[in-house]
């Protein structure tokens, strides 16, 4: 990973004059002055194999550490816009199957134009859910009308009547937190956020209500369990600001496979290529930024639990906010086809059908990615493909063993038919 500085602060850099901080090799989202050990300054942003990262369920602020007050407010607004949106997609899903017209107006591309005017506050947001018609102007009545359809379902308003509550439930924990920061008594400083935290509980239950995520499709399970994702890096940003920084980097390693488990619970739940149209790039989304950038929060919270007081009051203390409001709004985000929405195009054009759902599953669970290479061997082997060896496939990609398991599955299943 690559951080983007403010453009004095890389200057700096590239001058010699300040550096950016280490942690065990791993590189971290702010830059100290060489000279003097003063912390200079947070990064912006993040850039990936040469892509700026934009998560769906992890504001950049946090994921960075959220080394401040100001960072970490810029953080928990960014997860109000992220929630709003989310759970409006979630009603726009509906329960049952959805429709492909339906799907296609909530897909990655739409989510995060989206969030975009959420956060521009272009679209009204109402008890947690958009205004329908301003959200989706430019997708076409006969959509708006078959979204409607879905949102008012009878069958859907229970599931509303608990998101409306859960929605109620965060935004009151965030204004609370907003003012129980300002308090100067410690102790009652941490009461207030002990109480912020219980309702965060609360609303963290009714986002992952089991009895209700049964009774929907896998795009509407993967849509409410983003939302309990960011119930609970709220939750875990409550600790941070109490400096329980073990506990946190404990809770933030525990959410990285908690999503990893929720994740494999989706691709389960997929019973058609709809769905899988649906939930593949958000999948490979997700992997690629959310969960990369809770590894850098998570190598943050460690690194701080190891700083000496002094320079921990140091950073707190400083103000970084100018810096900050300079570049908040300067990086242009381009609304062209997400680069998963092309890959899914891609790789469904060369690949077997079954190889999409496979490459999801290695792409998250490492232990099946050696599951599959030691099948893929002991069928190699039994075939005279000698090159299909441990050192060669250890080079290869997840859509190359995906294709391969399913070149030999379908041999073996075939074999088997004909005898």
């Amino acid at each position: 990973m690559l951080f983007q500085f403010p453009p004095l602060i890389q200057a700096g850099i590239e001058a010699g004059k300040f550096a950016p901080v280490f942690s065990n090799g791993t590189p971290l989202g702010i830059a100290r002055d060489v000279a003097t050990g003063r912390f200079i300054g947070p990064a912006v942003g993040v850039i990936n194999n040469g892509a700026s990262l934009s998560p769906l369920t992890v504001p950049v602020n946090l994921a960075m550490g959220g080394f401040q007050i100001y960072q970490m407010n810029q953080g928990f607004q960014s997860l109000q816009a992220s929630i709003s949106v989310l759970q409006t997609t979630t009603a726009i899903i509906g329960v049952g199957v959805a429709a492909t017209t339906i799907l296609s107006a909530v897909n990655l591309y739409q989510t995060l134009k989206l969030r975009k005017a959420v956060e521009q506050l272009d679209i009204k947001v109402d008890q947690g859910f958009l205004d329908i018609r301003q959200a989706l102007d430019a997708q076409g009545e006969e959509i708006i009308t078959a979204v409607e359809r879905a949102i008012y379902d009878i069958n859907f308003e229970q599931h509303r009547v608990v998101l409306v509550r859960a929605y109620g439930l965060f935004t009151q924990a965030i204004n609370r937190l907003a003012s129980a920061v300002k308090i100067q008594d410690l102790v009652r400083r941490n009461a207030e956020i002990d109480a912020v935290r219980g309702m965060l509980y609360q609303a963290h239950a009714d986002y992952a209500n089991h009895q209700l995520m049964e009774e929907v499709s896998a795009p509407a399970k993967l849509r409410r369990f983003e939302c309990a994702w960011i119930i609970e890096q709220t939750i875990i940003a409550t600790y941070q600001l109490q400096e329980e920084f073990v506990v946190s980097g404990h809770r933030t390693e525990a959410l990285q496979s908690e999503i990893k488990h929720n994740l494999v619970n989706v691709i389960d739940a997929s019973e058609s290529i709809e769905d899988l149209e649906f939930i593949f790039p958000e999948i490979v989304r997700i992997n690629n930024h959310d969960l990369l950038l809770l590894e850098n929060w998570k190598n943050s919270l460690n690194w701080l639990e190891t700083l000496p007081e002094s320079e921990l009051k140091q950073l707190q203390s400083a103000d970084f906010s100018a810096q900050m409001e300079q570049t908040k709004n300067t990086s242009i985000i381009s609304f062209k086809k997400p680069v998963e929405q092309l890959f899914y195009d891609d790789f469904l054009s060369k690949s077997h059908p079954y190889a999409l759902d496979t490459y999801l599953r290695i792409l998250i669970n490492k232990s099946i990615k050696r599951e599959i290479q030691d099948y893929i061997i002991q069928q190699a082997e039994a075939m005279k493909y000698y090159s299909l060896n441990v050192k060669n496939l250890s080079l290869s990609s997840e859509v190359s063993l995906a294709n391969m398991f399913w070149y030999f599955r379908s041999r073996e299943v075939e074999e088997k038919t004909t005898d």
